[in-house]
């Protein structure tokens, strides 16, 4: 009887992964290509006979991010601006603390910042790829297509900026941008890394909102990740704030039967931010 339970919640997980297998193998792929060079880098190290310490490779990361998590992971929640002196036995909040401190438990988890790294690099792209391909998922309903506009967006989304390609000038810099070639576009800690899951996360749950899901989840959930961008990163809280308005004020008058759930999310999201 036991097993019976078990098998009716599992084949209707198998059967998702399995309509959109193909996906899945794509992110996958992600993965791998963005983790690849800390395997090529530590193969190149250990042949020389030195450490490899993924955090030197990338200035930003070294003198920026990578002490950020470094704080969060020894236990500060709230990670203060520490590249002032004045503010260096002090919380005061300058900047969002929700990626530092996402890494700095990370680091905790699998024993130490610079293996957070490693495998932030192998996880989070995918995690963008499945995310953008739910949501163009849900506004076009083909899998090929969503399949298409995430692989784009995963490996050149400089290619959104010619959308419409309405200038020659916006043309060409879209060209130079992609002809540099000199790193992945979201192999960048923490931005876009750590923040651009959470917005597209938030994109979707308004979006089924929008599309008249009325589950009670898909409300809340839109409303904690909107709240959480405010922490996460602050651009994005109010590119949010300005197109949930303008929707608010459109459904407000043609989609009566969505707006007060639109409303309960956006309330809870300002309550959490």
């Amino acid at each position: 009887m036991n097993d019976k339970k078990y098998q009716g919640h599992v084949t209707p997980f198998l059967r998702v992964l399995f309509a959109h297998r193909y996906a899945i193998g794509i992110a996958l792929a992600v993965s791998l290509i963005y983790g690849m060079h800390h395997i090529v880098l530590l193969r190149e190290v250990l042949d020389a006979g030195v450490a490899y310490h993924p955090l030197v490779v990338n200035e930003d990361e070294a003198m920026f991010t990578g002490p950020k998590a470094h704080a969060a992971e020894m236990g500060e929640i709230v990670v203060g601006d520490f590249n002032v002196a004045e503010y260096h036995n002090t919380r005061v909040y300058v900047l969002p603390f929700l990626s530092p401190l996402i890494m700095g438990t990370l680091a905790r988890a699998v024993g130490g910042i610079e293996r957070a790294f490693i495998i932030g690099d192998f996880l989070f792209p995918p995690v963008i790829f499945l995310l953008f391909y739910a949501f163009l998922l849900l506004l076009s309903g083909r899998q090929l297509l969503a399949r298409f506009g995430a692989m784009l967006f995963i490996f050149m989304p400089q290619l959104l900026l010619a959308v419409p390609p309405v200038t020659r000038y916006l043309q060409a810099t879209v060209l130079t941008t992609l002809s540099k070639g000199s790193s992945l576009y979201f192999s960048r800690v923490e931005d876009p890394q750590i923040t651009v899951p959470l917005y597209l996360a938030a994109l979707i749950f308004f979006l089924l909102i929008f599309k008249g899901r009325k589950e009670k989840w898909i409300t809340a959930g839109a409303g904690i990740c909107y709240g959480l961008l405010f922490y996460s990163y602050f651009y994005y809280w109010m590119y949010m704030s300005v197109a949930l308005g303008i929707g608010m004020a459109l459904a407000w008058r043609l989609m009566p039967e969505v707006r007060w759930r639109i409303a309960t999310a956006m309330g809870l999201g300002l309550a959490l931010s």
